[in-house]
């Protein structure tokens, strides 16, 4: 009965020392997690895209991918634990080479000029005025701008517009 429990000791302490280091050697492979934050190339990619497309759907899906990764890359700016000491933060002095919150202002405003283009006046208002509301840091005072001429230009159509009988 000693020798068992002895042998069984003795494994224990093998499987305890063996053991990690044998866990170190296995490679688990990694799954890209739909929620994580995208790489700024991932988010280039998705901007030159919607730059070079002239279709309304692509536009859109392009859009819409651009706002998740830019919300992501915001959300992730500051950790939930600080998040009460946020606005006594200054921004990280590290600045990619090219802003990814003003690729997305450009996609959509793309967008909503090819809404306006196809007739779809509403889907452009839409975008025009997520613009205004979205971007009114003064970095982004082109993209507003440019969203208010469009703003303007449906209202000028609308009260162009014959009365209904």
């Amino acid at each position: 009965m000693k020798a068992s429990v002895t042998t069984f000791i003795s494994a224990l302490w093998i499987a305890v020392i063996v053991g990690p280091a044998g866990c170190q050697n296995v490679k688990v492979p990694q799954q890209k997690s739909h929620t994580a934050q995208p790489s700024f190339m991932e988010t280039w990619n998705i901007y030159t895209h919607c730059i070079s497309t002239e279709s309304l759907e692509p536009l859109m899906v392009d859009t819409l991918l651009l706002k998740r990764a830019t919300n992501r890359m915001q959300q992730d700016e500051v950790l939930g634990l600080f998040s009460p000491l946020e606005s006594f933060m200054s921004p990280s002095p590290v600045r990619l080479a090219a802003d990814p919150r003003a690729m997305t202002a450009s996609c959509t405003l793309k967008t909503a000029e090819t809404a306006l283009e196809n007739g779809w006046n509403d889907l452009a208002m839409t975008l025009y005025q997520s613009i205004i509301k979205d971007y009114s840091e003064p970095a982004y005072v082109y993209y507003r701008d440019q969203a208010n001429a469009g703003v303007g230009h449906i209202r000028q159509h609308m009260a162009n517009l014959p009365a209904a009988p």
